[in-house]
Formats: structure tokens, C-alpha cells, sequence
């Protein structure tokens, strides 16, 4: 959850992958980007997020908010914040590594970035094995 890879600037690239508000999820490395896009997990695997923003997320801190999904209900699992460039769009996010952070529970979580506390600007959804 520290490193972040900005990918401005390229339109190409927000072409072949769609724009919007949706967080997609998958397995590679930061340097590379995901190169296997998924939304299930084992415990053992280290998560990359990338978001794709309609528009510059203009703030310069933007907070994650990843919840617990349970049936139709949501409790808070984790919240941080992380600052960013006010232009930028898009990152690549290095979310979970295991070695560092440890295992995520088993379960179902959904991950929301806000800007100015509640302006969602992007959402996603995951799982990991139980």
C-alpha cells in the first residue's frame, strides 16, 4: 500500500482498458503492471489495484476504504490515506503484499476510493479462498 505508479497520459492505454469508476484487480509486479486480472484470490497471493477516474482526482490525498462483505451487509476491514498528484486520473496500486501486510481473512471485501472524505470516485470487489 505504498507505492504508487502513475499512468498518465496514456489514452492508449484507457482505450484497450475501458475508463470510468471501476478498480480492477489481478497479480504481477508494480514495474510491470497486472498481468493476470482477477477478483479471486488465495491467501498466498499479493494483490495489485489499478483505477481508472472519469476525471483528475483534484486532491491531493485520497482515502481507501476497504470493507468487509458479508450477505448484504458491510463492516470497515481497514482505512488509509494516500497522497497523490491533483491531475492525475489513474494509478497502479501495489494493495496487498502478503510478505508485508500478512494474509487477508477469507471473504468477500469491496474497496472504495473517496476523495474529500465521501466523493467516490472508484469502486471494486474481491475475494479470498477460504
Amino acid at each position: 500500500m505504498i507505492f504508487i505508479l502513475v499512468l498518465s497520459g496514456c489514452s492508449t492505454l484507457l482505450n484497450l482498458i475501458g475508463g470510468g469508476d471501476e478498480i480492477i484487480f489481478g497479480t504481477g509486479t508494480f514495474e510491470e503492471g497486472i498481468d493476470d486480472e482477477k477478483s479471486t484470490f488465495t491467501q498466498e497471493e499479493d494483490i495489485l489495484l489499478e483505477a481508472y477516474t472519469s476525471e483528475a482526482f483534484g486532491t491531493s490525498e485520497i482515502k481507501f476504504t476497504v470493507l468487509s462483505s458479508d450477505n448484504d451487509s458491510e463492516e470497515i476491514y481497514d482505512e488509509w490515506y494516500d497522497k497523490v498528484d491533483p491531475t492525475w486520473d489513474q494509478i497502479l496500486y501495489e494493495f496487498h503484499l502478503v510478505d508485508y501486510y500478512g494474509e487477508f481473512e477469507p471473504g468477500d471485501y469491496i474497496v472504495r476510493i473517496f476523495k474529500d472524505e465521501s466523493e467516490l470516485i472508484a469502486e471494486g470487489k474481491f475475494s479470498i479462498e477460504k
